[in-house]
This record gives C-alpha cells, structure tokens and sequence, in this order.
C-alpha cells in the first residue's frame, strides 16, 4: 500500500511539474514590455503649452522648401537647379527681330545656423536672333548671406544681402564681340506670414551698382506674393517683381514634392519692360536639400 502512494505521489508531481512548463497561470502580471492601453502617454500639447524648444522646431519647419520663406537648418545642404526657356517675340512698330534662348542657375546654400544661411550661385543665358543669329550672352556669379531675424506664429522677417558680378557679351554674326563687365550688391528684408496653408509674403530690395563698365544705374525692387501649401506633394507660388523704371515680371509656378527634400517645379513668366518688347519664360527647377 505504501509503495502504491508513493508512486502515486511522484506521478501527480511529475504531471505538475510538466503542466507548469507549458501553461502560464491565469494570475500571471503581463510582461513588462506591454503597456495597457489605459496607460498611454497623452500628447504633451494637449494638456500644455510647448516648451522653447519645441516651439522654435514647429516654427522654423513651417515653411516647406518651396516657399520664399523657407529657412534651411543648421548644417542643412540646398542645391538649387534653375532652367528656363526665353523668348523675346518681334516688335511690329520697332522691326526688331524675335530673339529666342535659354536662361540657366545652379545655386548652392548652406545653413550656418538655424538663422543665418550662405549662398553661391552661378548662372549662364544666351539669346539668339531668330533671322541675324546675333548672339548676347551674359555669365554671372553671385554670393548672398541671410538672417532669419524673426521668427513667430504671426510674422517673419528674413533680412541679408547679396553681391554679384558678371559679363555681358553681344556678338554680331561675322563680326566682333563686344563686351562689359557689371557688378552689384543688393541688400534685402522679407516679410511673411502663414494664415492656414496660405503664405502672403513681400520681398524688397535695392540694387545699388559697384563698378560698371557701362553705368548700369541703382533702383528698387519689390516683389509680393502668395504661395499656397494645396496639399502634401502640391503647392502653388503667384506673384509680381517689379523693378523700377524698368520691367515688371508676372510668374508663376507649381511645385511638385516627391519627398520632404525633393522639389519639382514647373514655371513660366511674362516680363513686361517698360519701353521694349515683353518677354516669355517657361522652365522648371529642382531644389534637393540634405
């Protein structure tokens, strides 16, 4: 009798022993990783007020690469890539012959800060007439430095200046060129503000003239205008520049974006001289930021 309960007994232990390796009691807490869904975190925002630094993150990022108020980051790489085809139809009352050519940038900036941002850029057009083949061609490089002074939910203000020089060269065909060398700087303050996905901004400038082989005059340029953020990979840039005494340029564009630092944009322009024939331009451009 005694050997039959005690190998009862070892059995029953056995048994117990091997349901235990398999089966997790009912009373079990949950493993430390599973977080009920009662616990979860409320959004900071919701309850409080964004510390500074949170607030600085949302206001420098409200602006898309796109849009002329758009400020690269601290360390952030932008190359700028800028094609447009010109033409310039004939003067009926002038008999000036149509001209017709290609108007090329490439610019490279650079974030210094998250306020302060460097730029380079170089640029090539040709114009050709369509009956001499004249040719007029100018090359131009030209360095700018940029301040985002302020930075608020209701306004901002970007201020800097850029200098440049360049050459422009006219070529009759079979004959000589002939050519003059420009050089500027032009100090600029731009204001914007965004209201939904709507951006009204305005960009005033005066070119003042540094040495010039031929006096190329000091003037005013101002340039409103609205970009519209449509949705996700979609916004819009209307606006006018005017510059004094000269021409006024009609423009806009869309701007396609594949990703948060790819844009696409098509483009297209009427420049409106004051004393000569208007002008037609239409191009795209691509802006990749690192």
């Amino acid at each position: 009798m005694k050997k039959i309960i005690l190998l009862s007994t070892f059995l029953c232990s056995i048994a117990s022993l091997s349901y235990a390796q398999y089966a997790e009691p009912v009373y079990s807490p949950r493993p430390m990783y599973a977080q009920p869904v009662y616990r979860q975190p409320i959004p900071r925002d919701t309850y409080r007020p964004l510390d500074d630094s949170a607030q600085e993150q949302y206001i420098s990022n409200k602006y898309r690469a796109a849009n002329p108020m758009y400020q690269l980051g601290q360390g952030q790489f932008m190359s700028d890539t800028n094609g447009q085809y010109v033409i310039v139809p004939k003067d009926k009352d002038t008999g000036e012959e149509k001209l017709t050519g290609w108007d090329v940038s490439q610019r490279f900036s650079y974030g210094l800060t998250d306020r302060l941002s460097f730029s380079l850029q170089v640029d090539y057009d040709q114009l050709k007439g369509d009956r001499s083949k004249d040719k007029l061609k100018t090359y131009g490089a030209e360095l700018g430095l940029q301040y985002h002074l302020v930075k608020t939910n209701f306004l901002d203000m970007k201020m800097g200046i850029d200098g440049r020089i360049y050459k422009a060269s006219y070529k009759p065909k079979g004959d000589k060129e002939i050519d003059a060398r420009y050089s500027y700087i032009a100090p600029f303050v731009s204001f914007g503000t965004k209201v939904q996905n709507v951006t009204p901004y305005i960009r005033m400038s005066y070119v003042s003239s540094l040495w010039s082989e031929e006096d190329a005059g000091d003037y005013y340029v101002v340039r409103p205008g609205i970009y519209i953020d449509a949705n996700q990979y979609l916004g819009f840039d209307l606006h006018l520049e005017n510059v004094e005494d000269q021409h006024t340029t009609y423009a806009a564009s869309a701007d396609f974006y594949a990703s948060q630092n790819v844009v696409i944009s098509l483009q297209g322009g009427i420049i409106a001289p004051e004393d000569d024939a208007d002008e037609y331009t239409v191009g795209a451009n691509l802006k990749l930021v690192f």
